[in-house]
């Protein structure tokens, strides 16, 4: 497992799907960015709806917050 001193100042983002209340994503980011220092990607936390998880919707959905969350890391 990393030190936090090698996760300060690294980007960070999660992701996970909607299942009871959708609170799991934003709390792991904010965990990310207050107890390890990172800084949090600026697209956020992704919550994907369950029932579209195994759909081409989902799949892109997935794609696209990647694509995003990578061009931050340029």
């Amino acid at each position: 497992m990393p030190r936090r001193e090698d996760l300060k100042d690294k980007l960070a983002g999660s992701f996970g799907s909607y299942t009871h209340d959708g609170n799991a994503p934003a709390l792991i980011l904010e965990t990310m960015e207050h107890v390890f220092q990172m800084e949090p990607a600026e697209i956020g936390p992704f919550n994907l709806i369950e029932t579209i998880m195994e759909s081409n919707e989902g799949l892109r959905a997935c794609h696209d917050y990647g694509k995003v969350f990578g061009e931050e890391l340029e």
